[in-house]
């Protein structure tokens, strides 16, 4: 609950940031370096552009209410 509510408190552009640097510290500093930080982020979207590759609908040309229905 605590973590739901906080974030509210500062602006995006902070929380961003906050998040971020807290796991690139974190990985960077386990002895992997920045190189650990890039291979977690490649091992997480690379999947999920998979998916949409593959599962995705097509929205080219359609309005938002088309979309959503």
């Amino acid at each position: 609950m605590t973590y739901g509510y906080t974030p509210e408190l500062y602006p995006t552009w902070l929380r961003g940031r906050g998040t971020g640097l807290a796991v690139c510290r974190l990985m960077a500093g386990g002895g992997g370096g920045f190189t650990s930080v890039f291979v977690m982020f490649a091992a997480v979207l690379a999947p999920g552009s998979l998916s949409v590759a593959l599962l995705g609908e097509e929205t080219l040309g359609l309005t938002l209410e088309e979309i959503s229905v």
